[in-house]
């Protein structure tokens, strides 16, 4: 956990704006950052942004050791971050919007409102949300890359937070009571089509939306009661049909050691990704999707198969997978069909070891996996 704000220390230790909790321990992070710390992200491979006042550059960058300025910033003081899907780095303001590619900043062109929060639908448009003050009841817009369209309209009053679901759906929170025309209590969603209320919504607006690693969402803001029941200024916004991901069967390690897999989880309406990971240079991956299981000693059937080695998924669905830079990666699409919901389907990776002969050297497994689709 990374925490920034405004202080010299926490819990008895010295730490400048910002610092990171172990589980145990506060700790430090180098000398920490000199001014305010407004908001915080992680960066694809694991780096911290954090950004706040403008003092020098109001973007920095930590590596796990030291903290490092990117580029020269910026020219304003930055209240909202987002890291966006291929790894670029949107900042804002009230007033203005820039972007980070990796090398040089650019500035966009904002929308015409006082912007809270910035955050990207699913095919890489930025939606942002605040106070519209050209176009009164704007108060979310979408830019495609060139352009800002409104929405929704016909909103009584701004929005303060936005949050896209797993699907990809829009949830938009903020001092509104109706939004293009639908009653909605301070909290709407936006399927790409048409707006609804949500869960009898709250008594005030939220101000931030936090995903929680269980899947469900963590909102905090100027409320006392949510979906109808007293919750002071937090509360949880659960789904009833939660996606799960467990464990399964063991693998086995190969020439260089064990194959970690991770995957995202199983979410009605996303990309499903699997990643195995230390793969030799001179490998691909055989990914195994199924709704069977079975329990095959490899060494029955591959004599190359490393001792130990067992697969747990039915060879009902494969794919080979060329490993690139160690790893290698499955996804595929999770269509909006609700008779999915629930179901549970398991996946594991075999990994082909290949000799400079071209021949197969060795072949040793990821863990298994099984995973229950679920809906938010």
């Amino acid at each position: 956990l990374v925490v920034g704000g405004i202080f010299t220390s926490i819990q008895g230790t010295a730490a400048s704006n910002v610092a990171r909790w172990d589980g145990t321990t506060w700790h430090a992070m180098g000398v920490g950052l000199p001014n305010y710390v407004r908001d915080l992200a992680e960066l694809p491979n694991g780096d911290i942004v954090a950004t706040g006042m403008n003092s020098g550059s109001p973007v920095a960058r930590w590596n796990g050791t030291t903290w490092s300025s990117l580029g020269s910033g910026p020219s304003f003081s930055c209240d909202d971050l987002l890291v966006t899907t291929d790894g670029q780095i949107v900042v804002s303001t009230y007033y203005a919007i820039a972007r980070w590619n990796g090398a040089t900043w650019t500035s966009l062109t904002p929308p015409a409102m006082s912007t809270r929060r910035i955050t990207e639908l699913a095919n890489g448009d930025l939606v942002a949300v605040g106070d519209a003050w050209q176009s009164p009841g704007e108060h979310v817009q979408r830019f495609d890359g060139t352009t800002w369209h409104p929405l929704a309209t016909n909103m009584d009053a701004p929005a303060t937070c936005a949050h896209v679901l797993p699907d990809g759906d829009l949830l938009v929170g903020g001092e509104f009571t109706t939004i293009h025309g639908v009653p909605a209590r301070h909290l709407a969603r936006w399927n790409g089509s048409t707006w609804s209320p949500v869960a009898n919504g709250l008594d005030g607006a939220p101000t931030v939306i936090l995903p929680t690693p269980d899947g469900n969402l963590l909102l905090l803001g100027d409320f006392t009661e949510a979906g109808g029941q007293l919750s002071a200024f937090l509360t949880t916004l659960a789904t009833p049909c939660p996606a799960t991901t467990r464990a399964l069967g063991a693998g086995c390690a190969g020439s260089g050691g064990s194959h970690p897999l991770t995957a995202t989880q199983p979410w009605l309406g996303s990309e499903w990704r699997a990643t195995a990971s230390n793969l030799p240079a001179n490998a691909f991956a055989l990914a195994f999707q199924s709704f069977a299981t079975v329990t095959l000693p490899l060494t029955l059937v591959l004599p190359q198969a490393l001792p130990g080695c067992t697969l747990h998924v039915a060879p009902q669905y494969y794919e080979v997978i060329p490993a690139q830079q160690g790893r290698a990666q499955l996804s595929f699409a999770l269509p909006r069909a609700g008779a999915l919901v629930g179901v549970d389907f398991h996946h594991q990776m075999l990994v082909f070891e290949v000799a400079s002969s071209g021949a197969i050297a060795a072949v040793s497994t990821t863990a298994a996996l099984t995973l229950t689709v679920g809906a938010f």
